[in-house]
Order: structure tokens, then sequence, then C-alpha cells
């Protein structure tokens, strides 16, 4: 409890204008199985205020969105379990479809894996793991994606800013719908290693061995194809583990990179 306590003050602290009521329209949120509309938060016996006030608390709420995620952040290292003394953060998208909502901000059409066509907007979220027997998770920090964002460019900023945040070693594990660009942010961080999901052909080159006297220096050496072992040179290491009742090989190799 002290901790819920000292959790919902950090919150408080971080929330400029219309403190009170919008905190009491989060536990009002946070209490509820299921909602209807927003309008129904003020029927909430949390929610202390008027019908009208929902809407102006919307409007007029302004929140420190840095110190919000540092209290995400110090509540997720307090209840949290750890891998192997590591923190362990995920960040994945969800595309929230809304066909009616022809006004709302940054809705896109998108064709989905059924091959249904629809209008939605997509957030991305970065996660704490809390435990590794289970999906529990807690959420750090949320963003509506707009324009041309897309889930590389939110995880490259939401990994920086994580970092930033760090005093011991994390991880930070993506599916493989992020793209390279994530590296560039990743090469900066001090205390944030990465585990990226790749496709099952994605290509990698290794460094080249040497370098031409004339002309243009080569970028690539040989070619890496995660499909075609005859690309693939031996492991600089391999270990045979046991993980959900099968047995999984762990391979590593090094100084290959994307095209």
């Amino acid at each position: 409890m002290n901790k819920l306590k000292q959790y919902l003050g950090s919150v408080y602290k971080a929330i400029e204008r219309r403190r009170d009521s919008y905190l009491e329209l989060g536990l009002s949120l946070a209490s509820s199985a299921s909602l209807e509309s927003v309008v129904a938060l003020s029927k909430s016996p949390l929610y202390k205020r008027s019908f009208a006030s929902v809407y102006e608390t919307l409007d007029e709420v302004s929140i420190d969105e840095l110190a919000l995620v540092k209290a995400n952040y110090q509540l997720g290292e307090s209840v949290c379990e750890k891998l192997e003394e590591v923190a362990v953060y995920s960040g994945d998208s969800s595309f929230i479809k809304r066909p009616d909502a022809k006004t709302l901000e940054a809705r896109v059409m998108k064709r989905l894996s059924n091959g249904e066509l629809a209008y939605a907007y997509e957030t991305y979220w970065s996660m704490r793991l809390g435990n590794e027997q289970n999906s529990w998770a807690a959420s750090i920090k949320v963003e509506r994606m707009l324009g041309d964002e897309t889930v590389t460019t939110k995880a490259k900023t939401h990994i920086q800013e994580l970092d930033t945040l760090a005093t011991r070693p994390q991880l930070y594990v993506m599916d493989a719908g992020h793209g390279k660009a994530v590296l560039g942010s990743y090469a900066e961080c001090k205390h944030t290693d990465i585990i990226m999901r790749v496709k099952s052909n994605q290509l990698f080159y290794f460094d080249p061995k040497e370098q031409k006297r004339l002309g243009r220096p080569r970028k690539h050496g040989a070619k890496f194809k995660l499909d075609d072992p005859a690309t693939q040179p031996e492991s600089e290491s391999s270990e045979l583990i046991a993980f959900k009742n099968k047995q999984l090989r762990i391979q590593t190799w090094s100084s290959l990179h994307y095209q």
C-alpha cells in the first residue's frame, strides 16, 4: 500500500493543471471493468465532480510527461521482477479500429492480416515485464503514433528515454516489425541492451575483410542469410538450453550489419 501511495503522489505532482479531477478520472478508469464511454466515468463513486467536469478536465489538463514516465519507471523498479538482476522492457504497438471516428487525429487506413481494410489509430507501448511466469506487465510509456511516425521511430525515442532513467543494466525486447534504425539509438545508450526478433529470411553482411586500393571502400563483406546455412560460418559460441520443455540452441556471430 505504501508503494501505491508513493506512486499516486508522484503522478499527482506530474499533473500540472487539473490535478484532482484528472487523478479521479484515472482512478475511476482503473477501477472499471468496462466502459461504454468516457462520460460513464462521471458515474464512478471515485469521481466526485459534475458530469461537465469530465470534458473540461480532458480539455484543460496539463501533464509533465517526463515526470509521469519517471513515476511509472520507479514503480516498475519496485514491484517487477528482474531476469538475473536485469530489468526487462518490451516495446510493441496496438492497432485500434475506429471506423466511425472520421475526425480522429492520425486515423489511418490499414490492411489487417485477415485481409480486412480497417480505419484505426495506432499506439506504441513500452512495458516493464513483471514476472517470467505470466504475461503481467506494467505500462511505462504509451503514445499515439502521428503522421509519418512508425514503430521504429517510437522505439528509438522510448529506448533513449528509458535509458536516461536507468542506473543499472536493462534489456529492451522488440518484435520483427521494428526496423534497423533502432540500432542508432541503441548505440547511444549507456545501460540498455536490445533483443530484436528479425525475419526468418533476413539478410546480413559481415564487415569486409579487405579493401580495394582504388575506388570507393567496400561497405559489405560476405553475406549471412538466416534461412541459408551455406552462408553461415561456424558460430563463435553455441549453447543448448531447455525452454518450455523444448531444446533451444543459441548461437552467436559478431561483426554483422544490415545492408
